[in-house]
């Protein structure tokens, strides 16, 4: 069984998926202590059922979201485990080896959220060389197609490299 809490949880609580699974670091029963009794554990949301598919709602429970920076499709939340019910969590690898595996997930992460910000700033960078570049007003030819020109500001090739 599990409890305790988390925050800052991006994703934490929504309906777009059937089921969500945390990862949670915990402590077994007669762990060492400090970090190196820490384990890793994956708790759904929902319990599977004896046939494998969604059965009954595990004991995690949205304690509150949080407002902060960040992606902002995206909520951040702060979750109980075990308050109201009993909360189901399944070891993931070896006992005591939960920061070791979290730092492995966490490191992963960190490159998916470094591609996602190049591909924010390229989206930018795309929006503002559409934003420099403007209809001259003057129609090329009887085809209706307007003629189009740099910004001043651009037309050095500093956007263009």
């Amino acid at each position: 069984m599990i409890k305790g809490a988390k925050i800052y949880i991006s994703g934490g609580e929504q309906n777009i998926t059937e089921n969500i699974v945390h990862r949670v670091l915990a402590k077994i029963k007669g762990a060492p202590a400090g970090v190196k009794g820490i384990s890793l554990f994956i708790v759904p949301k929902l319990r599977l059922s004896e046939t494998g598919g969604l059965g009954e709602r595990n004991g995690v429970a949205l304690a509150g979201l949080i407002h902060k920076l960040g992606y902002r499709g995206t909520t951040s939340t702060a979750l109980s485990f075990g308050d109201d019910a009993e909360c189901h969590g399944y070891l993931v690898g070896e006992p005591h080896q939960g920061l070791k595996y979290m730092f492995q997930m966490m490191n992963e992460a960190r490159v998916g959220v470094g591609c996602g910000a190049a591909v924010i700033g390229y989206r930018g960078y795309m929006h503002s060389l559409a934003f420099g570049i403007w209809p001259q007003g003057q129609r090329s030819g009887d085809s209706g197609i307007r003629r189009r020109r740099l910004h001043p500001r651009l037309s050095g090739g500093a956007m263009l490299a």
